[in-house]
């Protein structure tokens, strides 16, 4: 079992609890949540790369959405190391499922059009129209083909300030997870390219519950 576990633990060096609740939709042993345990407890990788706890700041308050992909929160994660001429990814959380979705940009500061485009050619398309998106205030996302386009679509943009972060806590947690995840991922012998690597950090994501009670975003989506 304890190759499984390894198996389980290396697609995103998750926590004990995320690698329990995916083993267990397809595996079963008495001593699995023990054993789990003190596999991730002594792994290597995960004690070198884990940062401190983080103090939660209370997140500003806002209307709860019912249904999937009507209210999103996106940031760029900014700079990566450049690679295949790639070094900006945008990431989208959408705040009902905690699903999240990237996209890279091969531009040094992405503008407002690039921003707009993916929104049409990679969200819209396979998600349906949101009702608000929420970033901070950069240019990219306050730029007037950006407004253009959510005011004809009837998209409601909520800027944040640049300088309380918190108020974007969804997209805050989705960067640092990936963050943390690729430096995992290369850390422990599987290269240094994040753009291979990447892929493999969303699915591990998407495949895990928020919290102990919920389901993954997968699961919400597919349920």
């Amino acid at each position: 079992m304890g190759n499984m576990i390894q198996i389980y633990h290396m697609l995103g060096h998750d926590g004990a609890r995320k690698v329990i609740h995916r083993m267990s939709d397809t595996w079963w042993h008495p001593k699995l949540n023990a054993n789990v345990h003190d596999y991730v407890r002594w792994c290597v990788t995960c004690a070198q790369c884990n940062s401190a706890p983080t103090v939660k700041m209370k997140m500003q308050h806002q209307p709860r959405p019912t249904q999937p992909f009507t209210q999103l929160q996106i940031d760029f994660i900014k700079p990566l190391p450049r690679c295949r001429k790639k070094e900006y990814v945008l990431v989208i959380v959408d705040h009902f499922t905690k699903w999240v979705e990237d996209h890279f940009t091969k531009w040094a500061k992405a503008t407002a059009s690039d921003v707009a485009k993916i929104l049409m050619t990679e969200i819209i398309p396979r998600w349906g129209f949101p009702c608000f998106i929420d970033s901070d205030q950069g240019i990219h996302f306050t730029g007037k083909v950006m407004k253009t386009v959510c005011m004809s679509l009837g998209i409601k943009q909520k800027f944040h300030c640049p300088y309380h972060p918190q108020s974007l806590g969804l997209i805050e947690r989705a960067n640092r997870t990936i963050k943390n995840k690729l430096t995992k991922q290369m850390f422990s012998a599987t290269g240094k390219d994040w753009v291979t690597n990447l892929p493999v950090v969303l699915m591990s994501m998407r495949s895990s519950p928020t919290n102990p009670h919920s389901l993954s975003p997968f699961e919400i989506l597919t349920e």
